[in-house]
């Protein structure tokens, strides 16, 4: 699938084989992305009135790059610094998608108007950070020095056992 300037006004779905380029578009509805095929799959500079998902492995050939979200993101847990050079409106949230695994170092860094980041659709079970792999949470770098001061739902995040572990005595 490739668009350039081109308005979606029903939602979309792109399938897990696909491939493609989306340049300078607009959703006005729901943007649903699988894991891409082997070409991947480049947005750049499209606005998102609807919050859109990604749900793509960090590994998988996806790029965001100067995109803009009006209610936030779904996204996968090691995709997440894909969003980094986005724009968001105030308040917005960043819906980590649960029940997924982040299996290589991540960094979720404080993204100016973005409020919390929520994990959703987990099923109870969280993110699992695997052997081998970090997840940090940073401050963005660098930061504009007129933006005001973002601060995190939870300076303390929950930290979730590892699956199939046993409760400490």
């Amino acid at each position: 699938m490739t668009a350039t300037n081109v308005t979606f006004a029903t939602p979309v779905y792109i399938d897990s084989t696909a491939s493609g380029a989306l340049s300078n578009c607009k959703f006005q509805e729901s943007l649903f992305v699988g894991t891409p095929g082997s070409g991947g799959i480049s947005i750049t500079g499209t606005s998102f009135s609807e919050t859109p998902t990604f749900d793509t492995p960090a590994s998988s050939g996806l790029t965001l790059t100067t995109d803009t979200f009006a209610q936030g993101v779904q996204i996968q847990p090691g995709s997440v610094p894909l969003i980094d050079t986005d724009t968001f409106a105030t308040n917005s949230t960043i819906q980590v998608l649960g029940n997924r695994d982040v299996v290589t170092n991540t960094e979720w860094k404080v993204l100016p108007n973005v409020s919390q980041y929520e994990i959703v659709y987990d099923n109870g079970t969280g993110v699992h950070v695997q052997r081998g792999a970090t997840l940090t949470w940073t401050a963005a770098s660098p930061s504009p020095p007129t933006a005001p001061t973002t601060t995190m739902a939870s300076t303390s995040p929950t930290i979730l056992p590892a699956r199939n572990s046993s409760p400490q005595p």
